[in-house]
């Protein structure tokens, strides 16, 4: 259970740390958890910016009543309707009867279709503002990141820019969620493996979403994800790792894919391994069968070049090779040379001088 964390004067994380879901979306491994980052901000009015998963609404509200009453809360922001991050929401209307729930006109509409409140509901324009009493919050439309309805909130006097699923991370946080109190490099690699599965194929929003906020000329201080740490020594660090793996900035590095039922294939996959590292490039070698498929996505997503080794099945393509190319187009992870090989286990090979 985590506890809440005073992150500036008047500005709190209220998240909760899930260590028993096995896979994200049912997809993607979870080896070290997953974080669902809430937020209580304090002025004379009470906010809370997104919520968490359904199954743990009695934790949020135990963490918001150790601050505040949770019956005090005047606003609760959507910045995302997905439902890590809503789920909660009729917990806190329940909890909070007078409470206004704030998003943008998309997402109102989603609460209104998903959850049937019967509660005061405020539609923010992009660029609009609130003012709680000592403190500003603004409002800067996001779409497509990684759901229509998205934005991110700013928090004008205290600098810290709260984007939900932008920037966020796989792994809990345990006790500590500051990026310069936790293993960064854990967390980064969580990051590039959470952008491959859930944010790659809206990259172009990603760059969109990037240069909007920083035509807006705000200082930015602290970015608050609603997923993994929170950054305040290097903030601006986590902005560019998104932004080059948007761009699909080319990496030194091969990626080798392979099945292989009797081994045959796994020994051209070595060969070809060891060939290409005495070029002097890097390589990441996978036997699908036995590989957890995000890592996959994770190292594909920068690398210039896969090569797929693939033996016959039934007459076909091997079924978890066909499974990651399914992935590779929905995720529209392009502009790679690809490389095939196999053991023509089915047919002749005839040699012609």
């Amino acid at each position: 259970m985590g506890k809440p964390v005073e992150i500036k004067p008047g500005v709190y994380w209220v998240g909760v740390n899930d260590y028993e879901t096995k896979l994200f979306e049912s997809l993607w491994s979870l080896p070290h958890g997953v974080s669902y980052n809430s937020y209580l901000i304090l002025g004379e009015k009470k906010v809370l910016v997104d919520t968490v998963k359904a199954e743990y609404a009695d934790e949020l509200i135990e963490n918001i009543n150790s601050v505040i009453d949770v019956k005090e809360l005047d606003y609760v922001i959507v910045n995302h309707l997905e439902p890590d991050h809503s789920g909660s929401l009729p917990e806190i209307v329940k909890n909070a009867p007078n409470v206004k729930i704030m998003g943008t006109s998309r997402a109102i509409d989603m609460v209104k279709s998903f959850f049937h409140l019967d509660q005061e509901t405020i539609s923010v324009r992009d660029g609009s503002t609130l003012d709680i009493g000592g403190k500003t919050l603004r409002f800067i439309e996001a779409p497509w990141l990684h759901w229509p309805e998205t934005m991110f909130t700013y928090l004008v006097e205290d600098k810290i820019l709260f984007p939900c699923d932008a920037f966020g991370s796989f792994g809990a946080l345990s006790n500590k969620i500051f990026d310069d109190e936790v293993d960064l490099e854990l967390f980064f690699s969580e990051s590039k493996r959470y952008f491959a599965t859930i944010v790659s194929k809206y990259s172009k929003f990603v760059l969109r979403a990037i240069e909007k906020v920083k035509n807006l000329g705000i200082d930015i201080e602290i970015i608050a994800p609603s997923h993994g740490p929170v950054y305040r020594k290097n903030p601006i660090k986590i902005v560019e790792l998104f932004e080059r793996w948007s761009r699909n900035a080319p990496e030194k590095r091969v990626v080798i894919v392979y099945g292989s039922m009797y081994g045959n294939t796994k020994k051209i996959a070595e060969v070809l391994e060891e060939n290409i590292n005495s070029e002097g490039i890097d390589t990441a070698v996978y036997n699908i069968s036995y590989s957890d498929i995000s890592f996959i996505l994770s190292d594909l997503l920068n690398a210039p070049a896969v090569i797929f080794g693939c033996p016959t099945y039934d007459g076909n393509i091997f079924p978890p090779i066909r499974h990651l190319v399914n992935l590779l187009e929905i995720k529209r992870l392009q502009r790679k040379i690809i490389g095939l090989f196999g053991t023509y286990a089915w047919g002749e090979m005839h040699c012609h001088n």
